[in-house]
């Protein structure tokens, strides 16, 4: 099992491959703190993951700004914001198909030093 996972205080968000990401295959994507999971099966393309960790990677090298991924198949989005004094802040919204009305929004703060981490996680997500 290949996994994505980010942690900030006592909420997660977890991506779950059960091989490398390839066309077509199922993810699971979860979020959840102490009181609340919620979870979506959908799909993740290879040029996603690959652009999301270049994404994540150029934000690093400038030290500051954002990045927001949306995913293709609509579950949800994420949105990444670096300041400039070593905090990172994460944002996510996941919806449910097939009308993508309910929704669970999960808000956490990070230190910048753990995007390099991320990034390499998102690298192995691929293969």
């Amino acid at each position: 099992m290949r996994k994505l996972l980010i942690q900030g205080g006592t909420s997660s968000f977890v991506l779950m491959v059960s091989a490398p990401i390839r066309q077509g295959e199922a993810v699971e994507i979860i979020a959840e703190t102490p009181w609340l999971r919620a979870w979506v099966i959908s799909q993740l393309s290879e040029d996603e993951v690959r652009d999301w960790a270049y994404a994540l990677e150029q934000l690093q090298i400038d030290g500051f700004g954002s990045h927001s991924f949306h995913a293709r198949e609509g579950w949800g989005e994420l949105t990444f914001v670096m300041g400039k004094r070593g905090h990172l802040h994460l944002s996510l919204r996941l919806q449910s198909a097939p009308d993508f009305l309910d929704e669970v929004r999960l808000f956490m703060n990070l230190e910048q030093s753990e995007l390099p981490e991320i990034v390499r996680q998102l690298r192995e997500l691929l293969g």
